[in-house]
Parts: C-alpha cells; sequence; structure tokens
C-alpha cells in the first residue's frame, strides 16, 4: 500500500510540475496532496522532494521542504528520515553557498548516522563538512574533517568513500603546497578509483597528479600525467575535462619555449571550449593564446585576444588579471594611455570583487536570521498548540470569556493598526515635501548664478574674438546641460545615460571655464545596460563640481578626474577620484564669498531622505588619497547606489 501511494503522488507531482514550476513556494499544496500518506511516508516523500528540487537548483523549496521532514520526523521518533532531513538542509545551504550554515546540519546529520551505524553516510557527512571549512578557507578544520571521513571509510573497507576523502586530503596538502603529501593522498586515490574502475575519478585524480607535478617544475613527469588524464577524459567523453587538459599541456609547452607547440594545445582547447558554448572557458583559452601572442612579439594580437577574453568572461576576480595585464603590455608599448585606463579598470574590478564579498556576508547573516526564527515560529507553534489542548478541558463559560477577550484585542489590533498608517502615510507626506525642497534646492545648488555667470562670459569672449563656431558649440552643451537638468529634476528616477551626458557636458564646460586645467574620464563598462538602470537623479554632479573648486583649482599641476561606474547584484558603484590639494589643505584655503558650497550638504539630506523612504542601503565614503611617501594626492568619493531597472 505505502509503494502504491507514494507513487500515485510522484505521478501527480511529476504530471503538475510543469504547471507549478514558476511559483516561488507551494509547500502548503505538497503537504495537503501527501496527507494521507502515514508519518513515515511523509517523510520519505518529503525528503525525496527535496532532493529533486535541489537537484534543479531550488535551494530554497529544497530547504523548506527538509524543515517539514525534520519537524515530522522528530514528531515521530523517525531516526533515519531525521538523518536524512538534516543532510538535506546542509545540502540546500551548500547549494545557496552558505557554507557556515551548512556544516551544523552536517555534523548533526554524522551523529545521527554514527548512532544508527551507517558509517557510509558518517563518512559523506564528514567529507560535507571538511569540504564546508575548505570553501570557508579554514584548512586546518578541512584537514581534520577530511582525515575523519577517511578513517572511516577505510575501516568499512569502502573503496569509493575511501577514493573521495583521499582526494579531498589531497587538494588540502596541494593548496598548501604540501606537494609530497597532496601526491601521496592523489596516488591512493587513484589506486582506488582503478580498483573500482572509476574511470572519471582516475581522469581528475591523474589531473592533479600532473598539476602538482606542475608547480614542482616537473614538467616531462606532468606531461606525462596530462596526456594520460586527456585519455581517460577522452573515454568518459568529458569535453571540460580534455579542454581543461589541452590548456594545461599548452601551458607546459610555453614554459619550455615550444611556442608553436603551445599554441597548437590552447586553440584545440578553444574549440572544445566553443563547442561546448563554456564561456568562461572560451575567455581563459583566449587570455592564455594572447600570453602565446606576447612571448612571440605579436602586440597586436595579444593585446586582441585580451580584450576579447575580457569582454566575454563575468569572473571579476579573472577581468581584474586580465586588466593588469593589458596595463603591463600598453606600459610596456609606452602608450601611457591605455595603461592608465586599464588600470582605472582593474582597480574597479578589485573594488567590486571585494563587495561581493560583503554582500555574501550579508547573505548568510540574512539566511542566519531566517533559520532562527523558522526554528522560533516551529516553537511558537508547538506551545500555541499545547496550549489549544490544555483549553480544550476548561468550561464552557471559560471559552465564553476567551472568545470575548479575542474579539476585544482584535478590535484593538484593528484602531492601533489604523492609527499607525494614518501616522506612515503622514510620514511619507512630510517625506515627499522634504525631498521636493531640497530637490529644488539641489537644481539651484547646480545650475547658480555664478556658473552661468562665467559660462555666458565664454561665451562673450568667443564672441570677442569672433569665434562663432567656439560661441555656437559652447551654447548648445550649456543649453543641452541647462535642459537636461531640468529634465532629471522631475522624475524621481533617471537613466544612467541621462546621468553619464549630464556629467560629460558640466565637465566640458568646467574645462572651458578653467581654461584647460584639468582632464576627466568617465568609464562604464560595456555590460552595463545604460537606458535600463535607473538612479536617483542629482546625485554625482555635487562631488565633481566639489573636486574641481576645492581640489583641482588649487593646483599648480594639470588637474584630472577619473569617474567609474560599476554594477553588481542591484547596486550600482560609482567613484570619483582627483589629483588635488586633499581635504586638509583645502580647509585652510578660504574659498570665494560668492561660491554656494551647498550642494554636498544638501546631498546629505537627500541621501537620508531616500533611506527613510525607500529603506535603501545607499551609502557615501570620502577619503584621503596618500602616496607611498605620505604626501597627499587627491581625494576617492565612493557611492553605492540602488537601481532599479527600466523594462
Amino acid at each position: 500500500m505505502k509503494n502504491v501511494l507514494l507513487y500515485q503522488f510522484f505521478s501527480f507531482f511529476l504530471f503538475c510540475s510543469t504547471i507549478a514550476w514558476g511559483q516561488t513556494d507551494h509547500t502548503d499544496s505538497i503537504l495537503s496532496a501527501i496527507s494521507g500518506l502515514s508519518p513515515v511516508e511523509q517523510t520519505d516523500t518529503l525528503n525525496a522532494l527535496s532532493v529533486f528540487y535541489a537537484g534543479n537548483s531550488q535551494y530554497y523549496q529544497a530547504k523548506r521542504l527538509a524543515e517539514e521532514a525534520l519537524s515530522l520526523a522528530e514528531i515521530h521518533s523517525f531516526s533515519k528520515g531525521k538523518c536524512e532531513a538534516l543532510k538535506n538542509i546542509a545540502e540546500s545551504y551548500w547549494g545557496l553557498k552558505d557554507y557556515l550554515s551548512a556544516i551544523p546540519y552536517y555534523n548533526q546529520a554524522a551523529e545521527l548516522y554514527k548512532d544508527l551505524n551507517d558509517r557510509v553516510e558518517e563518512s559523506f557527512c564528514l567529507n560535507a563538512i571538511g569540504a564546508s571549512y575548505r570553501r570557508l578557507s579554514k584548512f586546518d578544520k578541512a584537514l581534520e574533517f577530511h582525515l575523519k571521513s577517511l578513517s572511516i571509510a577505510e575501516r568499512i573497507n569502502n573503496e569509493q568513500r575511501v577514493a573521495i576523502a583521499s582526494y579531498s586530503v589531497a587538494y588540502i596538502y596541494h593548496v598548501l603546497h604540501n606537494y609530497p603529501k597532496a601526491l601521496e593522498y592523489y596516488f591512493k586515490s587513484l589506486e582506488m578509483n582503478q580498483s573500482s574502475g572509476d574511470a572519471s575519478g582516475i581522469a581528475d585524480d591523474l589531473n592533479n597528479i600532473g598539476a602538482v607535478y606542475f608547480e614542482c617544475k616537473e614538467y616531462d613527469k606532468s606531461l606525462e600525467y596530462y596526456t594520460k588524464a586527456m585519455a581517460s577524459y577522452r573515454q568518459v567523453s568529458d569535453s571540460a575535462g580534455i579542454a581543461r587538459t589541452l590548456c594545461n599541456i599548452g601551458n607546459i609547452y610555453l614554459l619550455k619555449g615550444e611556442i608553436y607547440k603551445a599554441l597548437e594545445y590552447h586553440q584545440k582547447s578553444l574549440r572544445l571550449e566553443e563547442e561546448c558554448n563554456n564561456t568562461e572557458g572560451i575567455a581563459y583559452s583566449y587570455s592564455n593564446i594572447a600570453e602565446i601572442y606576447r612571448q612571440s612579439g605579436d602586440i597586436a594580437k595579444a593585446v586582441g585576444f585580451k580584450e576579447r577574453a575580457l569582454t566575454l568572461s563575468n569572473d571579476l576576480e579573472f577581468k581584474q588579471r586580465v586588466c593588469d595585464s593589458l596595463r603591463v603590455i600598453h606600459e610596456q608599448s609606452k602608450n601611457f594611455q591605455k595603461a592608465l585606463s586599464y588600470s582605472l579598470q582593474s582597480s574597479a574590478y578589485k573594488d567590486s570583487v571585494l563587495n561581493s564579498e560583503s554582500q555574501q556576508q550579508i547573505l548568510e547573516l540574512q539566511t542566519k536570521y531566517e533559520t532562527e526564527k523558522k526554528e522560533n515560529q516551529i516553537e511558537n507553534l508547538n506551545k500555541e498548540n499545547l496550549i489549544k489542548v490544555l483549553e480544550a478541558g476548561k468550561q464552557k463559560t471559560h471559552k465564553n470569556y476567551i472568545i470575548i477577550l479575542s474579539i476585544i484585542l482584535v478590535i484593538l489590533i484593528a484602531t492601533w493598526f489604523s492609527l499607525y498608517r494614518l501616522k506612515q502615510l503622514n510620514y511619507r507626506n512630510e517625506l515627499k515635501k522634504k525631498n521636493l525642497a531640497i530637490e529644488k534646492d539641489l537644481l539651484m545648488a547646480q545650475i547658480n548664478p555664478h556658473f552661468i555667470f562665467n559660462s555666458l562670459n565664454s561665451v562673450q569672449g568667443f564672441i570677442g574674438e569672433n569665434d562663432t563656431l567656439s560661441a555656437q558649440r559652447y551654447l548648445s552643451k550649456f543649453a543641452k546641460l541647462i535642459r537636461l537638468n531640468l529634465e532629471n529634476s522631475r522624475s524621481p528616477y533617471i537613466s544612467l545615460k541621462n546621468e553619464y551626458h549630464s556629467l560629460q557636458l558640466f565637465l566640458e564646460l568646467e574645462q572651458i571655464r578653467f581654461d584647460n586645467k584639468f582632464d576627466f574620464i568617465i568609464a562604464i563598462p560595456g555590460e552595463i545596460n545604460q537606458e535600463q538602470v535607473q538612479i536617483p537623479p542629482m546625485l554625482i554632479q555635487p562631488f565633481v563640481e566639489n573636486a574641481i573648486i576645492h581640489g583641482i583649482m588649487h593646483l599648480n599641476e594639470k588637474g584630472f578626474i577619473k569617474i567609474n561606474f560599476l554594477m553588481d547584484n542591484n547596486f550600482l558603484f560609482c567613484s570619483v577620484e582627483d589629483n588635488g590639494i586633499g581635504r586638509e589643505k583645502s580647509a585652510g584655503i578660504t574659498i570665494r564669498k560668492d561660491h554656494q558650497s551647498l550642494g554636498l550638504k544638501l546631498i546629505d539630506e537627500r541621501i537620508e531622505l531616500l533611506k527613510d523612504q525607500n529603506k535603501s542601503p545607499i551609502s557615501v565614503n570620502v577619503q584621503d588619497l596618500v602616496s607611498e611617501s605620505g604626501a597627499t594626492r587627491g581625494t576617492l568619493v565612493k557611492l553605492i547606489i540602488p537601481i532599479t531597472e527600466d523594462i
């Protein structure tokens, strides 16, 4: 009867899954569908569905189902189901890259599997704990748990688990550059995989042994094992493994100075990556081929392949390395302008990597909070159920008394909620009024009388010199800037393209105003859709104006302003860097009395309002730049702006 019920449920689920696939969470409907099964069957079904969702990368749904299975298993003391639920929750956290949260669940599962004398699953969970610590770069803890897993696998003589645990131990020693130990355990893993006939495991072991010999500069041995690995990958038709091994062999020939052979192997690797449509693999192949051309003296081709790699890859760390390589190439070619451009891009990618890591830490903390909240909800639910059971035995008059109190409580809550909503509505209206006033002041600060007066003086100068063409061009730019500022001030959000044009026009006019006292660059990566990305208006120009007035205007040399934009997740990262005199020196100089320095103060007020309105983590950080000798070399402003997309 159990098997029939499970079969009927899975048939229904698989038939309906194509309809329900797009839903975020249909746990309630699943629980309803399996309500006719026994508690053990319900637990097994929820665990099976958790594995199914995890296999389709729907990790949040997989975690929720595993949590329901865990709750059922605990209520009905179903130890096997509890083990599987704990392991499935841990696997879901792993899929979400929240390795810190996965560890306690793997640990609980390992302890329970030990009590049930299931040493294979215990070994699996201990190895998974080691892998989690490895992802967190805690290699000492990772090695400890991998060795525990290996010890259990050896005691039960399970070749597959011995191979996997040995491979994991070898990988840690490899990362720690303990090459003799790494080779010892890779060979142990290879022996187990050869005994069990696991061709994929054999190929991976051979490839890693080749990598160790490569790092030990034993290139002949490395080539021998890479060649064996490629044969094994061909045996299992693993195109990705073949491509990776071809690339490794190409690197050996490059180090041995055999340029043409190196190019041949990297081109073969590139063709395979293209057949598999592996974008990142193609980008890495382009970068490797570029290095070959650079060493052979064909700089044009080297630059071309590096730029193609940069455009294709989405890996920020890889893009940073490519930018560094392009910077070096252009420095050696005496093309310092391009070298500077790639240096700026490299710095921007480095900042993005750091911000991505920060976002990952925030995600881990949020997931922990949600898990704790869920556990508290379960505990509260159990308490409520206990109260209901106790209340069921009380007299009818007491029940009526509770109903009356409940009605009064509902009325009080409804009244409080209405007053709260009214207060919130009034608060939002006040925020809107303040925002409109600040936007008006910002607009007036951006189109200030002094700027207009100087602009018209510039036009008058052109006319006095009979330079009609320059006067027309200047007036055209001036009119466009005024129009853009007026248009931007009417909308809560503007496109990044409009912001770019506004900054470009402002800086070009200021260049003329200060007799070309500074140069500037505005860098926006090609992968950002400037039309779709929407940001609040009037945020960046005050910082640019501040850099000119307080920093560059007092320089005895030519100034430079760099404005960089990068996008990661739903945040736009903007930096405004100048080589001015810095904030400390600027504070000691009396700025002309007719300069309206309201922009930055108004921006601070605007940012606070945006936070109150949207709860958006918009932030500004200003820092002085200092050279290695300790001298001030300018100011850097970093803005993190939440964005929307106009689709």
